[in-house]
């Protein structure tokens, strides 16, 4: 009505406070939780053991002993206890950063031999448990992959990966007197994954699986269509496996057969699981584990073709 005071406009009302819905207790813990914690999917959570870290982009190797494990790290390889964790010292440093590292065979007088190599070329020796250096050699060219099938006898591939690599042989009567014994018949022009056996040893090259056994006086190639990105031979020496880029294992049965050139027509077993490269391939016994980019392991049994899965 006219004469009336008009009423003062009000301010909106402050919203009421936001209430938190963890405790204090909940704050200290996401706080002190480690960065190593890991959640499991029905809401646990598990500290896992925190090894190489970030840095660690090469195979670990576990000794003759299995007390300790051996992780690449920079121009190190940083031990650990397999049982607890703890760091138990370090091989190295080393000039250049560490690219493989591999167990020997228990000795009388060193329980946990070790070897590792380096992007300088650089081959040392160890004794694991003291973490001791006993001898070095060096090579020309970056070491790439290393193998201690027999306890007198080391196998260096030298290279990059992606590029061209040989394979070295290296005499070890004794951990303190190594020694070069010469270039063996395999090499790759665009190496990838390598493993060895007493007596035989593969290199993957892009599309084609190199081999070559003691005796041989030139490696065997088999060509596949796909590259290949892992590699095991069979520790009976029935076969070789590998895995490609497509999830595919093939199976080169009886390719170890024989001396010479192969001159048998031979067709891989092929077996196709893995929805992406297949990134690992392992022998326990008959027992044929595979590892894909997906984050699930097969264990697939040659003997009865029994198969069972770790899903990630």
């Amino acid at each position: 009505p006219h004469g009336a005071m008009a009423a003062s406009p009000r301010a909106a009302p402050a919203p009421p406070p936001r209430l938190s819905t963890s405790s204090p207790r909940d704050k200290e813990r996401r706080v002190q939780q480690p960065g190593n914690t890991v959640s499991l999917g029905d809401g646990r959570t598990h500290r896992a053991p925190l090894l190489g870290g970030v840095m660690a982009v090469h195979a670990s190797a576990v000794g003759a002993s299995g007390s300790r494990l051996f992780a690449p790290c920079g121009n190190v390889a940083l031990g650990f206890s397999a049982r607890t964790s703890r760091r138990l010292g370090a091989l190295g440093p080393h000039e250049g950063r560490v690219t493989a590292v591999c167990a020997g065979s228990s000795r009388s007088d060193c329980m946990d031999a070790m070897a590792t190599g380096s992007s300088m070329g650089e081959l040392k020796l160890w004794d694991g448990k003291s973490c001791v250096c006993l001898s070095t050699l060096e090579f020309d060219r970056p070491v790439l992959a290393l193998s201690w099938p027999e306890p007198a006898t080391l196998l260096v591939v030298l290279g990059e990966a992606g590029k061209e690599a040989v394979l070295e042989s290296v005499d070890v009567p004794s951990l303190e007197g190594a020694r070069k014994t010469g270039r063996l018949p395999l090499s790759a022009k665009c190496a990838g994954r390598f493993d060895a056996l007493e007596g035989v040893a593969a290199l993957t090259d892009g599309k084609v699986l190199c081999l070559w056994a003691k005796g041989w006086e030139s490696c065997r190639r088999y060509s596949h269509s796909h590259a290949l990105t892992a590699v095991a031979i069979d520790p009976f020496r029935r076969y070789v496996a590998v895995g490609d880029e497509k999830g595919v294992v093939w199976t080169w049965w009886g390719i170890l057969d024989g001396e010479g050139e192969d001159k048998v027509p031979r067709v891989p077993a092929r077996w196709h699981w893995h929805a992406h490269a297949v990134r690992t391939l392992a022998h326990s016994g008959p027992i044929l584990l595979s590892g894909g980019e997906e984050g699930v392991l097969c264990l697939r049994n040659s003997e009865d073709e029994s198969l069972h899965f770790i899903p990630r």
